[in-house]
């Protein structure tokens, strides 16, 4: 039971980290969505909880919730800007359930005594943050006030990494890296994670594919080049098919 666990636990990891863009939005990298995505306690029985996660489940599970979401919004955004009412309130509640989040504890990440644990765990959530409040509709690289809006959010993300980098809990963060660095407007930003992928502990050929897709995507000229929904444009238009793990 507890291989099985583990096997399970790592589909969902694989899973999950590959979803950078709205669901769907590139046929070659979309994979039939599993409802038990969205149910990673449900993994507790098998033994082997907590391994690829590291206590963050309840964040993991979200992002196939936000996927699915952001694969709802329009094509393009609405002239006046306004959000259905219906779908601002599932926003809000994603939303809510990001910020009330909190970390939960296993044999795997000893949370109340690392510290680069902690970082990595509060770096998935301004990930998270990010993916949603993107996920609202398509939006300009020149749309000065959802950029503005975002900027925080990426501060406060950007802030983590000198936690996180060195730790061991370094290995689990190729996914809020794709979305943070998607969505970096900041010269200075966008080369301290640019040298993350490229000069980290483990040199693996797809940190180095993440940064050069990132660094197409800073120096694309459509506006609507920035954050998931313009990895996405970017992967259709170039036909990529990156795989973040």
């Amino acid at each position: 039971m507890k291989l099985y666990g583990f096997v399970t636990e790592l589909y969902s990891y694989i899973v999950l980290c590959n979803t950078i863009t709205p669901f769907g939005m590139n046929s070659n990298r979309t994979l039939t969505h599993d409802s038990f995505l969205q149910s990673l306690d449900d993994l507790q029985d098998f033994g082997a909880f907590g391994v690829m996660f590291s206590g963050g489940h309840g964040l993991f599970e979200l992002i196939s919730l936000i996927s699915l979401f952001a694969a709802s919004q329009e094509s393009l955004p609405s002239i006046n800007g306004a959000a259905d009412p219906e779908r601002y309130e599932i926003y809000e509640q994603l939303k809510s359930r990001i910020i009330n989040w909190n970390p939960q504890p296993t044999e795997y990440n000893e949370y109340e005594l690392l510290p680069g644990c902690r970082a990595t765990l509060e770096f998935c959530r301004q990930a998270s943050l990010l993916f949603l409040e993107t996920a609202m509709s398509p939006f300009s690289k020149y749309d000065t006030a959802r950029i503005c809006h975002l900027q925080p959010l990426l501060d406060v993300a950007i802030s983590y990494m000198p936690q996180i980098l060195p730790s061991k809990f370094s290995c689990i963060v190729m996914w809020p890296l794709m979305i943070i660095g998607s969505c970096l407007v900041e010269e200075d930003q966008r080369m301290a994670m640019k040298d993350a992928l490229l000069h980290n502990q483990y040199m693996m050929r797809n940190t180095a594919q993440a940064s050069n897709l990132l660094e197409l995507l800073w120096r694309d000229p459509d506006e609507y080049a920035i954050g998931p929904y313009g990895l996405g444009l970017l992967m259709e238009n170039y036909k990529l098919d990156y795989g973040v793990i």
